[in-house]
């Protein structure tokens, strides 16, 4: 089970690290503000759109998306902000080996069922709902009004893009990506690695 930005145990260091791929990690930064929790994000690792030593959004760049092992004295947890599912998966595996705990990002407006069961490092956004007995595998990503329904599966590193939905009982394999808008139906079973256009039904 991850642990949860808004619920980690009292006592350990109160940083998390994020790997700053550009748009998702804006998202998943905007959500440590709205919440106001006990743990708070203290730095940036840049990849694209930003360099070491710049500043975002008050908090100092730490340099690029590799060597994670230099900076465990300045956190207990890391959150890989990337949407893309296979450098998700990657960096995941770099940032365990180093000895970070992935947290999870649930939003305060994001509807997840109490029966429902979360792997580390996923990310739950505003408006989504995971519904009862369902299961995000480590690192998932259910975006801005996503929908993953009762006993409804999304595998390792799967991603429901915004306003995508997953009907009771279906599958999403590992890797696979529902963009924006796009639906499975009832028990439908969506290969790993797949990836469902904008606007797909299935």
């Amino acid at each position: 089970m991850g642990c949860r930005i808004d619920q980690c145990a009292a006592g350990v260091r109160q940083t998390t690290l994020t790997d700053c791929g550009c748009g998702w990690a804006w998202s998943i930064c905007g959500r440590s503000r709205v919440d106001g929790g006990p743990v708070q994000f203290s730095r940036f690792f840049g990849r694209w759109c930003i360099c070491s030593g710049e500043v975002v959004w008050g908090l100092p760049v730490l340099g690029t998306a590799a060597a994670f092992q230099n900076y465990v004295n300045q956190a207990t947890h890391a959150i890989v902000a990337i949407g893309n599912n296979v450098l998700r998966q990657k960096l995941f595996a770099q940032l365990q080996a180093a000895g970070f705990e992935l947290a999870n990002v649930i939003h305060p407006k994001a509807m997840v069922s109490s029966c429902a069961q979360l792997g580390a490092g996923v990310a739950v956004m505003a408006g989504a709902i995971v519904g009862t007995e369902a299961t995000l595998g480590q690192g998932a990503i259910v975006n801005c009004g996503a929908v993953v329904d009762y006993h409804a599966q999304v595998h390792e590193f799967g991603h429901l893009g915004v306003n995508a939905c997953m009907a009771g009982g279906s599958v999403l394999g590992r890797l696979a990506w529902m963009q924006a808008g796009s639906a499975i139906g009832y028990c439908v079973q969506i290969a790993a690695g797949t990836l469902l256009n904008p606007g797909a039904a299935l």
